[in-house]
């Protein structure tokens, strides 16, 4: 079955996050819904990918097409967020992802190479007050190019 492009992407993230790294954290990661609003049921450490959007296109040559594509990936966990000693691990995991792919190829996806990331917001401060949740979102910015 034929995937959109931005689908192959972000299963090729979650596929990324669960092979055999060195994280500062043990976790599975898994694609999740479009945002990432809703309050955990859990303590566990979630790490969820989700689509963005399709950022920005250009024709590349007269026969290509250079298109960017934004995935999202969150870092949530359920916890006293007033503790540092909690939520500082978290951020450094939030690091982590975000230099692990900055600068690569996905391993399975190859035409996706990793030009970028943003945030938006990086951090929920609403799940802090409201659910007692750490939320940190980064954006990693994914470029191909493609035949017209």
């Amino acid at each position: 079955m034929t995937k959109a492009v931005l689908v192959e992407i972000a299963d090729d993230v979650v596929t990324h996050l669960n092979a055999d790294l060195s994280w500062s954290q043990d976790f599975e990661a898994a694609r999740a819904p479009i945002d990432f609003e809703d309050e955990l049921e859990d303590d566990g450490l979630h790490v969820d990918v989700a689509i963005g959007r399709l950022a920005e296109g250009e024709a590349f040559s007269r026969a290509d097409q250079q298109d960017t594509y934004d995935i999202d990936v969150a870092v949530r966990k359920k916890c006293n967020v007033s503790d540092l000693s909690v939520t500082d691990p978290l951020w450094l995991l939030l690091q982590e992802i975000r230099d692990n792919f900055l600068e690569q190829r996905l391993p399975n996806y190859t035409e996706a190479y990793c030009v970028g990331w943003a945030s938006k917001p990086t951090y929920f401060r609403s799940h802090a007050r409201k659910f007692r949740q750490f939320t940190g979102v980064i954006t990693l910015k994914f470029q191909i190019v493609r035949e017209l």
